[in-house]
């Protein structure tokens, strides 16, 4: 969503298409799109022809990238099931790769190394998006496409995308904010709550609130009819903003 130097691609999707991998059934990636106003859809198991576009770029970093690179297990294979070319990929050359590794054996006659993978694959993403160009785009590269689509981009801040990555964790809305390890954390969007009532006038009947989305039954005594509304609008989810100073 943030720009960055591999392509000009970014901003807010306004759908989202998801198969039913487990990374993507998370509750905080169902979270983060409710938060941004993205509409999500999940995908019926076993429909590639559903979201046909990444299949293809799936296809097209085999193809074009992974292809290339030595160790590819989608390779050719000899009779005896050994992968043709330099590496092997069987259980046992794999565990004499890790020794030979540890033993300082030269990278070049080893399977690449995580960090080198990673910026191989940087390297050809700036690639593909500014120098290759398709014919399906008039010949230009995605990049020039992009730049030329006239569709407006909806943008948010860094500071706020980098919010959605903090734990979700139910707190409960005090008079003067949330309480948290000896903290009081304030923000403008928390208006200032009336003063909790003596447990001594309180009844005794459960309230309920609630926690990460779920009802949750409050324990402790209830206020009486004309305090349990306001009681009860301060119980929500909250995440944890600025320090009071």
């Amino acid at each position: 969503m943030l720009p960055d130097d591999h392509g000009p691609a970014c901003g807010v999707p306004g759908m989202l298409r998801l198969d039913r991998a487990l990374e993507f059934a998370a509750e905080a990636v169902r979270a983060a799109a409710n938060a941004l106003a993205v509409e999500s859809h999940v995908l019926p198991g076993y429909h590639a022809n559903a979201k046909g576009k990444i299949e293809r770029v799936n296809r097209t970093v085999d193809q074009i990238l992974l292809l290339m690179l030595p160790g590819f297990t989608e390779g050719p294979r000899e009779l005896n099931g050994r992968l043709s070319g330099p590496l092997d990929d069987r259980s046992a050359a794999r565990a004499g790769y890790e020794q030979d590794a540890a033993g300082g054996a030269d990278p070049a006659g080893l399977p690449l190394r995580w960090s080198v993978f990673v910026e191989q694959f940087a390297a050809w993403v700036t690639w593909y998006n500014t120098e290759h160009t398709h014919r399906g785009i008039g010949g230009r590269t995605p990049a020039q496409a992009w730049v030329e689509d006239p569709t407006p981009l909806r943008l948010v801040p860094e500071e706020e995308v980098r919010h959605l990555l903090l734990a979700d964790v139910g707190r409960t809305i005090e008079a003067d904010g949330i309480h948290y390890r000896n903290l009081v954390y304030v923000c403008p969007g928390i208006a200032r709550r009336p003063e909790r009532q003596s447990a001594s006038t309180a009844s005794t009947a459960p309230t309920y609130g609630v926690t990460d989305g779920r009802p949750r039954r409050d324990t402790r005594p209830a206020f009486s009819s004309s305090k349990r509304a306001s009681k009860s609008a301060s119980n929500s989810t909250a995440r944890p903003p600025c320090p009071a100073s």
